[in-house]
């Protein structure tokens, strides 16, 4: 039941930016006609955030698992730094998507003959 406990406050932790990714997907579709690319990477990267956060979800969950299990100090570390690190790297994919839609959308507005 920690477990259960732990993801939850998580997932309150993670609720302001995910209604964020929320609101942002829909005014993206909203604008897809005008951009398809750029709607299409920024999508995909609020796609990858929305994965990232559940993530954190998970990984917060299962740390009381590993405590109740007799998992050591040293196996609960290196958890927590190797599932840190790999949602760096998904977070830093899921902003890349997200900015290169901008910055094509942002292009194509200035320059409709294509960037």
């Amino acid at each position: 039941m920690p477990g259960l406990t732990a993801g939850l406050f998580q997932c309150g932790e993670g609720l302001p930016i995910m209604l964020v990714w929320i609101v942002a997907g829909v005014l993206i579709v909203q604008r897809m006609e005008s951009h398809r690319t750029a709607a299409f990477l920024a999508l995909g990267g609020i796609a990858v955030g929305v994965l990232e956060l559940l993530m954190g979800v998970a990984s917060s969950a299962y740390i009381p698992v590993l405590v109740q299990q007799g998992a050591s100090e040293q196996t609960i570390s290196v958890f927590i730094g190797a599932f840190g690190v790999t949602r760096t790297v998904v977070a830093a994919i899921s902003w890349g998507l997200v900015l290169a839609g901008l910055v094509i959308a942002l292009g194509l507005r200035h320059h409709p003959e294509g960037i």
